[in-house]
């Protein structure tokens, strides 16, 4: 890792590198609160916005200053990859169309880019301050809390909430591949040592959530990220091994995540039993779910190979 506290270090006088910022909205352009939010940072005009949606349409500039890109079919990794590959600028920010970008975003990131120019990986800050609901901060910290910013340990990898990465760091044949740059170039980067954090780089995560919406909207990330990661060349396992690995992840999401979340809430915040209560919920639901689908998956390919 390149340093873990870029906001504490003096870098050098010269002018930041130019930024694009990459925001997927998969319920269209219309719906995407982040532009709105956007227009109030300082260096707005100087950035390159790019909006990718799923909608059927033609690219449009319905949005001054803004490129829209129309990507039907595509899941939110498709959506970033898309942008990605539009983008005109080296420096890429990727972020979500509910996410609210706290006022010296930009600046921060700036900052963290000439303190420390060799990383190629930045991973930002993501808080919760506007979905005030039990059940909508349950969600958050259930798939954002390592990225909290009163934990006490910087996050060891990205969120495509709030991420900076270098394009001319990402290998041809993963630009290429819409699931490639999470799953592939992130951890490739930060098994070099090209990743650092910017903890003053934040992001407002606004998701409003009512009880079991908050294990559907978790459940359905969880399952998407897992189906994108299945188009990568992988390992098919034996139907009692992926039983064995599918169990482990259920544990890890019912039981050692919540408590690792409840442990850093515990060391910034009092935690309440309906805390408790939540997050255990969330990482049943959400655990319960990725073992059934990963036990489908892996039945339907051994039945594909004996057909």
């Amino acid at each position: 890792m390149v340093n873990t506290a870029p906001e504490t270090r003096a870098g050098p006088t010269s002018s930041p590198p130019a930024i694009s910022i990459v925001v997927t909205a998969p319920h269209g352009i219309e719906k995407c609160h982040f532009l709105s939010d956007l227009q109030t940072l300082p260096e707005a005009s100087r950035l390159e916005i790019i909006v990718v949606d799923e909608k059927l349409g033609r690219d449009c500039q319905s949005h001054s200053g803004v490129h829209h890109i129309s990507a039907p079919g595509r899941t939110v990794q498709g959506l970033i990859a898309e942008g990605v590959r539009r983008a005109s600028h080296d420096w890429i920010m990727v972020t979500e169309d509910h996410c609210k970008p706290m006022p010296d975003l930009i600046t921060r990131y700036h900052e963290a880019l000439m303190a420390y120019p060799d990383a190629d990986l930045i991973a930002g800050s993501v808080d919760n301050r506007t979905s005030t609901s039990p059940w909508s901060n349950a969600a958050y910290l259930t798939g954002l809390g390592a990225f909290w910013t009163q934990t006490k340990e910087l996050p060891d990898t990205v969120t495509n909430a709030n991420m900076l990465v270098r394009k001319s760091a990402i290998l041809p044949e993963e630009l290429a591949h819409d699931a490639a740059l999470l799953n592939v170039t992130v951890p490739r980067l930060i098994a070099k040592g090209r990743f650092t954090n910017c903890r003053d780089a934040v992001v407002d995560h606004i998701v409003h959530l009512k009880g079991l919406e908050a294990v559907s909207f978790v459940t359905f990330c969880t399952l998407e990220w897992e189906e994108d990661k299945r188009t990568l060349p992988q390992r098919v396992r034996a139907l009692p091994a992926q039983f064995g690995h599918s169990l482990a992840g259920f544990y890890w999401c019912a039981i050692r995540h919540p408590v690792e979340v409840l442990r850093e809430l515990k060391s910034g915040a009092n935690v309440t039993f309906g805390d408790v209560f939540r997050v255990f919920v969330v990482g049943i639901g959400v655990g319960y779910h990725r073992f059934k689908a990963e036990l489908r998956y892996v039945a339907q390919q051994r039945w594909k190979r004996q057909v």
